[in-house]
């Protein structure tokens, strides 16, 4: 846990983008929540490494409207709220893997 945690405080996304990939993997239907949070991460990545987004996670949504398509269309819709309001994410993933406000009062 202590390696995610400073993996996130770093901006990197790596290890959290490998995290959610083998738990979505293990899903056979997976929820519109756990793609979503695939695809924002992705797309955050794309905007970190200065390559458009959905250059990279384009394919996966293509992947998914195949094989789900209203869980896909619904993960757009995740993914577009989570990167929209980003602060609401940080506090409620905070919360729910380390038990608290992740960056301390105001971060």
């Amino acid at each position: 846990m202590d390696e995610l945690r400073q993996s996130l405080e770093k901006g990197d996304l790596s290890e959290i983008e490998k995290r959610i990939e083998l738990l979505s993997a293990a899903d056979e239907a997976p929820t519109a929540l756990s793609l979503g949070v695939r695809l924002a991460v992705a797309m955050a990545a794309e905007m970190r490494d200065g390559v458009p987004v959905g250059s990279r996670s384009g394919a996966m949504v293509a992947q998914w409207s195949r094989q789900w398509p209203q869980t896909a269309d619904d993960a757009v819709a995740v993914a577009r709220e989570l990167l929209l309001n980003p602060k609401e994410l940080k506090e409620k993933l905070g919360e729910r893997l380390f038990g608290g406000n992740p960056g301390g009062e105001g971060a």
